[in-house]
Order: structure tokens, then C-alpha cells, then sequence
């Protein structure tokens, strides 16, 4: 079955065909080319919060999201299990100057009333001082205390009004993040675990912690992209 639906990708490739749409390790790529209404769709439909929240601008490639960061502003998609990766990438371009509190810009997280978290995720930090602005990545296997956490944070704030290229990727035992095309450095994690929540962009999966900026040419992989990969990704 085609990963898109075919009327929102023939209108994208009738202007162009975006890298590694055939990948088949590609499980979710949003170009968000739609440029109007609340939705945006590949083989999953993800919903804006409050659309008068989130516009519809231009991005790094054709169009974009911009989230103002208020109640709503941000992008989900059910859950399924399909998004349960012990082995994935993560790609977008992002665009910002502010950063809220733990702004997320990718999250399948969730902890616990015995706060023993789960999941994994992007975001943008906002404490210690001396690194506000910066990007965060990060993976959790399920059990409290700081045994339960890895993360890795990019070496500069990246809060300047810049299109700056993230790729976070998870080979099964190590993290791994890259901004425009430089690695970050590396950390390993056992096994990330998983609750059953949905997927969201632009926010934490309870929908608090909102990103404040631009998101574009989002993509999500069952595999670690190679340095090929990551380079048709970063000269789009």
C-alpha cells in the first residue's frame, strides 16, 4: 500500500519529488504542501489542535507549519503501533527565535503517576541559562530515576530566525543527533519503551510544552540513515 494519499502527494509532485519518498523504511513524511485547512496527510491524517493557532507559511521547501505556541497549536496523529521504533530517524527543519518552557517539537512520551518515563523526543531547552535555545533528544526505557534517561544536546542555541536541519536516529542501543548535517555527539540507551499514546508535532502528548516556531519536510524512518541519506536530506 502507497505511504501517501493520492491526492495530497500528486499535488506535491507535481511541483517536485521530495528525497527518499520510495525509501521503503520511510513510515511518515510530511511536506505540508496542502497550504490551507487543518489537516495534514500521508498514510496518517494529523490534525491541527485549533487551526487559528497554526499557519500555513512559507518553509524551507514550498510551504510550511508555523505554531504560535497557545492552546492547540500543534499537529497529532492517533496512536499506532507502527510508531512503537526500536530502531529509527528523525528528520525536519526548524525555525525559531523564542523557547518556552521544554518546547517539544517531536514527542511519543509519557510518564507515569510513579514518574517512570517512556518514549522518545525532540525539543528545544529553555534551563540551565547557558544552554537556552539549544535542541535536546532524548530516549527513555520505562523506570524513574536518571538510570532511565538519555539525551544528547546541540552544541549551540539554535534560536537565531534560521532554518537549521535536525536528524535525531535510535540503532537499538545508541542515540545520536546531527544539526545541519554535523554530528552533536553520541549516547548509549537500552531499549526505549513505549505507552500507547499519540504522536505529536509541536507539542508534548499532552498537548502542554508548545513549540513556538517553524516546522518543515518532517520525516520519520525505521532505520538509521546513512551519511547519504542525511546529506539528500540537508541539500533539499
Amino acid at each position: 500500500m502507497s505511504l501517501f494519499r493520492k491526492g495530497a502527494i500528486s499535488r506535491r509532485l507535481a511541483k517536485r519529488v521530495p528525497p527518499l519518498l520510495s525509501d521503503p523504511d520511510l513510515l511518515s513524511y510530511l511536506g505540508f504542501e496542502e497550504g490551507s485547512g487543518d489537516k495534514a496527510s500521508d498514510a496518517y491524517i494529523w490534525t491541527m489542535g485549533d487551526p487559528t493557532k497554526v499557519s500555513w507559511v512559507t518553509g524551507k521547501v514550498g510551504k510550511a507549519l508555523q505554531f504560535n505556541g497557545l492552546a492547540g497549536s500543534y499537529l497529532t496523529t492517533p496512536y499506532s503501533s507502527k510508531f512503537d521504533l526500536q530502531i529509527f530517524s528523525i528528520s525536519m527543519w526548524v525555525k525559531y527565535t523564542v523557547y518556552s518552557p521544554w518546547a517539544f517539537l517531536y514527542c511519543r512520551y509519557w510518564s507515569d503517576v510513579e514518574y517512570k518515563p517512556w518514549g522518545t523526543g525532540l525539543y528545544v531547552v529553555e534551563t540551565p541559562s547557558e544552554d537556552a535555545g539549544k535542541i535536546q533528544f532524548f530516549a527513555y526505557h520505562g523506570v524513574s530515576g536518571e538510570g532511565a534517561k538519555a539525551y544528547i544536546r546541540s552544541l549551540k542555541a539554535l534560536n537565531d530566525d534560521e532554518w537549521h536541519h535536525l536528524v535525531g536516529t535510535y540503532n537499538g542501543s545508541a542515540l545520536e543527533l546531527f544539526v545541519d548535517n554535523v554530528s552533536q555527539g553520541t549516547l548509549e540507551q537500552e531499549l526505549i519503551y513505549y505507552a500507547n499514546t499519540p504522536v505529536v508535532i509541536a507539542a508534548r502528548t499532552t498537548y502542554v510544552n508548545r513549540y513556538v516556531g517553524i516546522v518543515d519536510e518532517f520525516y520519520l524512518f525505521s532505520k538509521v540513515l546513512s551519511e547519504l541519506e542525511r546529506n539528500l536530506l540537508y541539500k533539499v
